[in-house]
């Protein structure tokens, strides 16, 4: 199958608006999604829309990472044919001379356009605007008068120059005043719009997440993948498994992990599990060999991610010294029943962390301050326990169903379907008010704040 080619992998009974999976209705909104590539933060989701049945969903990717493996940030990540699988996509191809990039021309899609005038969606529900792929897809909405939704991980929670943020809100003000529906995945995103004057109506809340039941396994599958690998591992049941599982690079932060365990004492019944790669791996083991007495520290390298949960099983205590804008590896722990140890620079920390108890903040790159936590999870097995079940408690307020929720609300509040003929065009569904052009009138009258 070439890249172009339209790919069903599910053929599902999809149900009517707002009656999850009832296999009959005719009116459900037909929507697009545009995203860069598929990633296995984004499909599980795409599946539960399709296994929900209110809303009729098409994806476009604009690249084809994921189909093949790719490097990043020098480590080499396999591609997963299961990404694909379960719900409707298409590959748009991609003709930028600057492909994998990762810069803004890293896609240009002409292609976008067409297809979404010949879906004639009802809505069309973008992650993110940081590649010219995305902003042809916007220029198409708006010509067309085809209502828009955003989805993305911006935030003012870490501060930026003064001059780079006056152009970002020169730029995305215009943007943003044309935008029908944000999609906050959390408190610091939904705070970044909210300084560009969006307003609760256009709020709509679809956390990240994670697939819980697909970490959770059914009958009795955790507790045998746990015990396989401690058993593989030589470790037992009593013992406090730790467990960092990001890239070993610069913003991860993996060194601090190493660090604070081997800070911890040597008798301690603890283990500390090193998942992933990247080019501060050698950094990381350095840090052991010199500064570990007798601890033990397992560097297991890149696990294919269908392995991860098993690893998750086998773990107590996510130690999480990362610095970025959300944290999807605490989505993954939560999922998994694991006490989380994070630090106070990752922006969906707030949203995910609830200090004693499921876990706790530290003061990044304070490898002390880690190490005492570490301590004290250790030292206390009942309250240990009791933050892994408070963790799946919060996981479950981020599940796929409070997403597709978020998403179906979002878009019968600017979908027009049942009310409307069939075969209306999109330009015929124009609101008042919504012009072609960027830097036209605003939205609905409204001005974004300063």
């Amino acid at each position: 199958m070439s890249s172009s080619e339209r790919a069903v992998a599910s053929q599902t009974a999809r149900g009517g608006v707002g009656v999850p999976g009832n296999g009959v209705g005719t009116c459900r909104p037909r929507i697009a999604a545009v995203v860069e590539n598929a990633i296995q933060y984004q499909v599980p989701l795409f599946r539960q829309i399709e296994r929900d049945g209110r809303l009729d969903l098409s994806v476009f990717y604009l690249t084809d990472r994921g189909r093949e493996a790719i490097r990043f940030a020098g480590t080499r990540i396999a591609a997963d044919p299961s990404l694909f699988e379960g719900y409707q996509w298409e590959i748009l191809p991609n003709v930028s001379p600057l492909k994998n990039s990762w810069g803004f021309f890293d896609n240009f899609n002409p292609g976008l356009s067409h297809r979404l005038k010949k879906g004639n969606f009802d809505a069309v529900w973008f992650h993110g605007y940081n590649y010219a792929g995305l902003w042809l897809g916007f220029a198409a909405c708006l010509a067309g008068g085809t209502p828009m939704l955003l989805r993305g991980e911006s935030e003012y929670f870490f501060r930026r120059p003064p001059l780079r943020r006056a152009v970002q809100r020169f730029v995305l003000g215009p943007l943003f005043r044309r935008i029908d529906a944000f999609l906050y995945i959390g408190t610091h995103n939904r705070l970044f719009y909210e300084t560009f004057g969006i307003g609760p109506e256009r709020l709509f809340y679809v956390p990240y997440g994670v697939d819980n039941a697909w970490f959770q396994g059914v009958a009795r599958e955790r507790e045998t993948w746990r015990q396989r690998i401690r058993w593989d591992l030589g470790l037992g049941e009593a013992t406090t498994v730790f467990i960092y599982f990001s890239k070993h690079r610069h913003p991860k932060r993996p060194t601090d992990a190493v660090r604070a365990f081997c800070r911890l004492p040597a008798v301690l019944d603890a283990t500390l599990l090193m998942l992933g790669d990247g080019h501060l791996r050698a950094e990381a083991e350095a840090a052991f060999l010199a500064e570990g007495k007798g601890h033990r520290v397992f560097f297991l390298g890149l696990k294919p991610y269908t392995e991860l949960r098993e690893y998750l099983a086998a773990a107590d205590v996510l130690v999480f010294p990362s610095e970025e804008n959300w944290g999807s590896a605490v989505n993954e722990a939560l999922a998994a029943g694991l006490a989380v140890l994070c630090s106070d620079r990752v922006a969906g920390a707030i949203d995910m962390v609830r200090p004693g108890v499921n876990g706790f903040l530290f003061p990044s790159r304070d490898v002390d301050s880690l190490s005492r936590l570490m301590r004290s999870v250790c030292d206390n097995a009942e309250a240990r326990e009791a933050m892994k079940r408070e963790s799946l408690r919060v996981a479950e307020t981020m599940s796929l169903q409070c997403m597709a929720d978020g998403l179906v609300a979002a878009v019968n509040s600017v979908a027009r379907v049942s009310a409307e003929p069939q075969g209306e065009s999109a330009s015929e569904r124009r609101r008042p008010g919504r012009g072609p052009y960027l830097f036209g009138r605003a939205h609905r009258g409204r001005q974004g704040g300063n």
